[in-house]
């Protein structure tokens, strides 16, 4: 959605306006990576095995978001 959008001097200003709403998705991400480590330690054997697998692939999936974010965002402000 962020390569689609016009940028022009105002649009800089209202993503500026937009951020701190858009930071609340990694807050959630973090919060269930607390949650997914309290589990590894509450859980047996076989279910830490697939508790690592769902935190693995999450994490992956939130690296990418936040690489493709932080690009939005030298795109956004650097022009």
């Amino acid at each position: 959605m962020l390569n689609r959008v016009p940028l022009d001097g105002h649009a800089t200003l209202s993503y500026l306006l937009m951020l701190p709403l858009l930071l609340i998705v990694p807050a959630f991400a973090a919060a269930g990576l607390r949650l997914a480590w309290l589990s590894w330690f509450g859980a047996q054997r076989a279910t830490r095995m697939v508790i690592a697998i769902v935190v693995l692939a999450a994490v992956t999936a939130n690296l990418l978001a936040i690489v493709r974010f932080g690009s939005a965002l030298l795109r956004i402000f650097g022009s």
